[in-house]
């Protein structure tokens, strides 16, 4: 479950964002079979937050949100994640489809550490543009899946996202089994049949392609600039619990989409705060969230442009290993 937390040893130590490393030296533990990529990230000073450009800074939007929390007990914010969740799926999907400099410079920098994965476990590399072709055709079928459960077409009675729909997409877990029942539809042979029979590299795979598409998805929230996308993403009053979600879909079922609150800092009386199955280290959970969370407002804006035209490999290759770390 992704609400867990457990401390890693570190990899990295004090080393800098911006200086060169060998990203093979991730997966030294793989070698072993290892199942989980063991990487830790120091925390960075979050004082100074990069604002955005647009009409409004995401900070701001943040600041104006906290100070309304009277207006926000009274409004009912129940629609809020399935037009979050609806307008994802439609952009990041035609993103995908398109092959757009945006999605495909995000999977060239993951098709970069799979290949160092492969060189880890000894097996040859694969080449750059099919890894990138295979990434972009196996996250369509996982936005798909989600995409399905929030059609009125098939869903008729939807009126909230759920958390196992929520799950097909930020849930490792949940991902990972829809990446195996659509590793049939990529074109290399070779790499098909080496993720179905060598479970190690499988889950190395995963891990780094679910915390790649969470950060692709993160960094179109913050940085596009159309009106019908990051700008519209950003207006929506709980976006900042909405990326909490997309960092840990294990909090989505303590949240109470009607008072945009979580279990531990509700009514204490509706059925989310009365759940037997809030953890009891909740608020920690929490705020470990909301510290990863600034973060990645702190460092995306030197990830990628405003207009999603260029993306630095660099820190795209620290970012994810922070997210796998976590």
């Amino acid at each position: 479950m992704d609400i867990e937390y457990e401390s890693q040893p570190s990899f990295f130590g004090t080393k800098k964002i911006n200086e060169e490393f060998d990203i093979s030296c991730f997966f030294e533990s793989e070698k072993a079979g290892v199942s989980q990529l063991n990487l830790e990230i120091p925390l960075f000073d979050d004082s100074d937050l990069n604002e955005f450009s647009g009409s409004k800074s995401f900070e701001e939007n943040f600041s104006a949100n906290n100070q309304d929390d009277s207006n926000k007990a009274s409004k009912s914010h129940g629609k809020e994640s399935l037009k979050f969740s609806r307008r994802l799926v439609k952009v990041l999907s035609k993103h995908l489809s398109n092959k757009s400099a945006f999605a495909s410079s995000f999977l060239q920098c993951s098709a970069k550490v799979i290949n160092s994965i492969l060189a880890a476990f000894a097996v040859p590399q694969r080449e750059i543009s099919w890894l990138v072709e295979d990434q972009s055709t196996l996250l369509q079928f996982v936005w798909k899946e989600l995409k399905d459960c929030l059609s009125y077409h098939k869903n008729k009675k939807i009126c909230i996202v759920k958390p196992e729909y929520w799950n097909n997409v930020f849930c490792r877990k949940t991902f990972s089994s829809h990446i195996k029942a659509s590793l049939q539809y990529i074109q290399d042979s070779g790499l098909r049949k080496l993720l179905a029979e060598e479970e190690g590299i499988f889950r190395c795979f995963c891990d780094i392609l679910f915390s790649m598409n969470q950060l692709m998805t993160i960094t179109y929230v913050l940085r596009d600039n159309t009106t019908d996308g990051g700008k519209f993403l950003r207006e929506l009053g709980t976006i900042e619990n909405l990326l909490l979600l997309v960092i840990n879909s294990g909090l989505f079922e303590f949240y109470n989409h009607s008072s945009a609150k979580f279990a531990p800092e509700c009514c204490g009386k509706c059925k989310i705060c009365r759940s037997k199955i809030v953890p009891w280290n909740m608020s920690t959970i929490l705020k470990d969230t909301r510290e990863k969370l600034k973060v990645l407002l702190d460092l995306v804006p030197s990830v990628c442009t405003s207009d999603l035209e260029v993306a630095a490999d660099q820190e795209l290759f620290y970012l994810i290993s922070f997210l796998i770390s976590s």
